[in-house]
């Protein structure tokens, strides 16, 4: 259901309570009236202007009054036309037709009262009918009650524009391009574009006789600088050459091949023209001048060199650049130069290939460049080894000694990376070399046996090197390893290490230079020359429950950590005492027996790699007997001697089984 808003009430008329109501329903809009179709329909609004309130009753009733008159004479009027019509005349002054009273009806008659009331039904009717609330429905298109819908009628409707007029402006438009491009015609056939420069001369919007009068004024104090290689300069006037304008209709035709038919897109271009027949100069005097510049002074010309390949540096090869000198070449500078003069240019620059002699061999060169890349395959190559504090560096300037260049063709020496890699290894192997020791009573020894330390294994390594330098490597590299120590330096076996004293037969177990277990031990057995081997060794590997071998033998171990082939440090359940002298008669087959416990703790400390340092011992010699005589010697001792030596028996008797040999 659409909803219409009507407010006839002035502004300044209402209280608040109505101006509040007015916002709620109709938006804030003052001193205006607004009627509004909603639900979709595009709101009609028209601004009407309301009848005041009257001040006053009496002009209320007189304005009634009248309004009461007015409509009754138009009432009377229609009554009489409708006598007069059925009559046949139709009166020709209505004004004179007495009232509208209904026929039959006297004047002054008393009507009835039904008719009365009827009346003034119709008189209220006029009276709606003539009232400002009417007057705004009918003028307002169609303002509808709350009942009745409204049609929606734009706003705004367009009005197509007059054919005659838009072909009238067309036809002028048409009229002022058509005289402005004959205009630009005209122009543009005798003066140049705005923005055109001829022989150096800015000759914009003039025409070719006053373009030839300022080439005159140019060629009278002209000159030209001629830049050359290094910074040196030489000038040229117009009387060291006689130049002088000639004109022979060049500049006319310039201006006529500029187009003026198309002014319209190249006015406004920049456009240069070099115009050579336009003066005349003496090419004798050009190339005395020439001749005299500071170019070919003997201080000033410098011979080219070709390019080369340089030194080896830290990345590898690099080509030297060509210098292409300072040698200039006569006739090609006079041709330049000429070239500038016949355009009016105020200078040029003779510093380039055509007017200096250049480099045979440039940078550029083709076969140079394949040798430089052949060179830096190998060349390339930065390695560095680190042996403790010290530093060993092979660079391109060492592998540049172990090539051969035949042509573009590079060959490399494989056995001078086996001679370096040798070299290494003499300079920082310490596998088989002595060692100093500080033993645990602060004795120092040196122990020459033994099978610990850094050896390089050379072949793996001198392979790896050369793939390394095939391939550019730059940066450090660790050598392949047959064995290494716990760290480099004199005492490469490091903080963590095991000693045992064969003398004392005692063994001290140290982590970070400190003891943190020892034990006593039983060694290899001096009598039967199995003597545990002294020397400096690594621990191979550490097994639990390991069964030992030999020859006649069999033992079952705990805790087996061997440190030189068979030789190890194991625990010993099979003996109850260790330490002292044990070892030069009742020792091992030549390992390190140990107590069970001892043993245990050992074997959770030490770990694979760790160095065991084997010293002292003693060397066992079974006791000789001394030569006796028997006939200095008493019945009695020789009667022991014979029993010592089993020849009899101890009460004197001779045994059964015993032989007597002569």
């Amino acid at each position: 259901m659409k909803e219409t808003v009507i407010d006839l009430i002035p502004e300044s008329e209402k209280s608040e309570a109505e101006k509040k109501q007015d916002k709620e329903r109709a938006g804030d809009i003052p001193k205006t009236h607004r009627i509004a179709l909603k639900q979709g329909a595009e709101p009609i609004v028209k601004r009407i202007t309301a009848a005041p309130r009257t001040a006053s009753g009496k002009d209320a009733e007189e304005e009634k009054k009248q309004e009461n008159n007015k409509q009754e004479n138009r009432e009377q009027e229609k009554k009489e036309a409708v006598k007069e019509s059925g009559a046949g005349t139709i009166p020709e002054d209505k004004d004179k037709a007495g009232t509208d009273k209904p026929e039959g009806e006297k004047p002054g008659a008393k009507k009835p009262e039904g008719a009365e009331r009827e009346g003034e039904k119709k008189e209220a009717g006029k009276e709606k009918k003539d009232s400002p609330e009417q007057k705004i429905k009918e003028e307002g298109d169609g303002v509808l009650t709350d009942g009745e819908d409204a049609p929606h009628k734009p706003a705004w409707r367009f009005k197509p524009p007059n054919p005659r007029v838009i072909k009238r402006i067309a036809a002028c438009l048409l009229i002022l391009a058509s005289v402005a491009y004959l205009t630009g015609l005209v122009i543009f056939s005798v003066v140049f574009y705005p923005q055109t420069v001829l022989n150096g001369i800015n000759c914009g919007m003039k025409s070719a006789s006053e373009t030839e009068k300022l080439i005159s004024e140019a060629v009278s104090g002209y000159e030209i600088a001629v830049e050359g290689r290094n910074g040196i300069k030489g000038t040229i006037s117009s009387k060291d050459i006689s130049l002088m304008p000639v004109f022979h209709g060049e500049v006319k035709k310039t201006l006529k091949g500029q187009k003026p038919f198309a002014w319209f897109i190249l006015f406004n271009r920049p456009v240069e023209y070099n115009v050579e027949e336009v003066t005349l100069y003496s090419k004798e005097a050009l190339r005395r001048c020439i001749d005299e510049m500071p170019f070919f002074e003997p201080q000033n010309i410098i011979e080219p060199k070709n390019a080369y390949i340089g030194d080896i540096t830290d990345e590898g090869y690099v080509i030297t650049k060509e210098d292409n000198g300072a040698v200039p070449l006569k006739e090609a500078i006079v041709a330049t130069v000429g070239d500038a003069v016949d355009t009016l240019e105020h200078s040029v620059n003779i510093d380039n290939d055509v007017c200096y002699k250049v480099a045979e061999v440039t940078s550029t060169d083709k076969e140079m460049n394949t040798l430089v890349e052949n060179l830096n395959a190998y060349c390339a190559a930065k390695i560095t080894y680190k042996f403790g504090t010290s530093e060993e560096v092979l660079d391109g300037s060492s592998i540049a000694e172990w090539i051969t260049v035949d042509g573009t063709d590079v060959s490399f020496n494989e056995a001078k990376v086996s001679e370096f890699v040798t070299a290494l290894a003499r300079r920082y192997d310490t596998f088989g070399q002595p060692h100093k020791f500080i033993t645990h009573s602060g004795e120092e020894i040196t122990v020459t046996q033994g099978a610990y330390g850094w050896w390089i294994d050379r072949p793996a390594e001198t392979e790896g090197l050369i793939e390394a330098i095939k391939s550019g490597y730059r940066g450090e590299r660790t050598p392949v390893y047959k064995s290494e120590g716990a760290v480099r330096g004199e005492n490469d076996y490091g903080d963590d290490y095991v000693e045992i004293d064969l003398t004392s037969q005692h063994v001290w177990v140290y982590k970070d230079g400190k003891v943190v277990t020892e034990s006593d031990c039983v060694s290899g057995n001096i009598s039967k020359n199995n003597g545990t081997h002294v020397g400096i060794y690594g621990i191979t590997y550490k097994e639990r429950n390991a069964t030992l071998r030999g020859a006649n033998y069999a033992s079952h171990v705990s805790y087996w950590m061997p440190f030189n082939g068979n030789e190890g440090m194991h625990d010993a359940s099979w003996r109850s005492s260790f330490g002292g002298d044990i070892y030069l008669t009742g020792g091992s087959h030549g390992c390190v027996n140990l107590p069970v416990a001892n043993a245990e703790k050992i074997f959770n400390v030490v770990e694979k790699g760790e160095a065991v340092i084997v010293y002292g011992g003693k060397t066992y010699t079974p006791p000789q007997p001394q030569p006796v005589d028997p006939l200095t010697l008493d019945p009695m001792q020789q009667l022991q001697l014979l029993i010592d030596a089993g020849i009899l028996n101890p009460d004197g008797t001779i045994p059964e089984t015993t032989t007597v040999q002569e």
